[in-house]
């Protein structure tokens, strides 16, 4: 009987992992998708804090203005992209892919840290060349799902946002990955593969969305 309350244990413990995880999934999924820009477009929008703070005055210490929920939301998720449990980084993944186009700007700045990284082509120990390789592909993986809900063409609408130093860095970026996939010697290698796989994707996607 111990061994049936054992197992039992076991497998109410799992399901409380799942739903878990499925909950905070669509919760981070929610709040990718309704997060607004940091920057100069919410400015349009005037927060009147001190009148939340007298009605709400238990609460007020949870409150956080609008204009800084995007900055906060990315600051606290991207730094998950190299969490351990594989489960937790595809949830950051369709996540992060489920981005709001007007917060787009603000997930490059806060992506800019592991972009640079995975532009270095350079010959390195194998397990950080190894550890490379799964944030390109995480990388990609992002950007395809972002140009499968057709985020760039709302993006490269608006020229003056192409002039922003994150524009130029992603298309660095992505010109660095293409170079990378016709130089690494291991093309046949599986995690290569999904990499190529999922950047021909994306540049199909992409190409048809910019002007």
């Amino acid at each position: 009987s111990s061994f049936v309350f054992r197992n039992t244990d076991i497998l109410k413990k799992t399901n409380e992992k799942e739903y878990n995880l499925n909950l905070w999934k669509n919760y981070l999924i929610c709040a990718c998708c309704l997060t607004l820009s940091g920057t100069e477009k919410l400015q349009q929008f005037n927060v009147d804090t001190s009148v939340y703070q007298e009605t709400h005055q238990d609460s007020s210490k949870f409150y956080t203005p609008a204009s800084n929920t995007a900055v906060s939301l990315f600051r606290i998720v991207v730094n998950l992209l190299r969490c351990e449990t594989s489960d937790m980084r595809e949830i950051v993944i369709r996540g992060l892919g489920r981005t709001n186009p007007e917060a787009f700007k603000d997930l490059l700045e806060d992506l800019t840290v592991h972009i640079k990284d995975v532009m270095e082509i350079k010959q390195d120990k194998v397990r950080r060349m190894r550890k490379r390789d799964y944030m390109r592909l995480r990388l990609i993986r992002i950007f395809e799902l972002l140009a499968d809900r057709e985020v760039f063409r709302y993006c490269y609408a608006n020229e003056t946002d192409l002039k922003h130093p994150s524009y130029q860095l992603y298309h660095e970026y992505l010109q660095s990955a293409l170079n990378y996939l016709d130089l690494e010697n291991e093309k046949d290698s599986d995690l290569i593969q999904q990499i190529r796989q999922y950047f021909a994707q994306f540049v199909y996607k992409f190409i048809n969305q910019v002007p």
